[in-house]
């Protein structure tokens, strides 16, 4: 059973038309989910930017994991991103690489971080026609609602 507030943010998301799936490989998860890892750094973001994002492991996990409340989304220019790195968790190597040639980036601050009791693996999202998303996707309601009915 989860806490009363991971229930509060459960059925938040429940309720939203539309809610952004995001690839993030499981070392970041981890870090994300126990609080350590409190900014997700991007690319480029997606055109609809929720509350919430769900989670989704890449491999080896390969899980529906859990779901992010965010705080606030920022682009911003990779100089004053290189300077959230200890909330990114993240090297300069690594920051470096990343945003190789770019001089704008993006990041998700993030609020609160629910972690599933229960994984729901690859399988199961493909049972609802859903694919492991390369970067992200969108989940609409009804879809959202159905795959974690299970």
């Amino acid at each position: 059973m989860p806490n009363s507030e991971a229930a509060v943010i459960l059925g938040e998301l429940a309720k939203q038309e539309k809610v952004v799936l995001l690839s993030i490989r499981p070392e970041f998860s981890r870090l994300i989910f126990s609080g350590r890892k409190t900014i997700e750094l991007r690319k480029r973001l997606p055109k609809f930017l929720g509350r919430f994002i769900l989670v989704y492991e890449s491999s080896p996990s390969k899980v529906l994991a859990g779901v992010l409340k965010v705080r606030r989304t920022r682009v911003a220019s990779t100089k004053q991103i290189s300077r959230l790195l200890s909330k990114a968790r993240v090297s300069k190597v690594f920051f470096d690489r990343y945003y190789a040639g770019k001089d704008v980036g993006a990041y998700y601050e993030i609020e609160k971080a629910v972690y599933f009791e229960r994984k729901i693996p690859l399988a199961a999202l493909r049972k609802h026609n859903l694919c492991a998303p390369q970067d992200y996707r969108y989940l609409d309601r009804q879809l959202l609602n159905a795959i974690l009915a299970g």
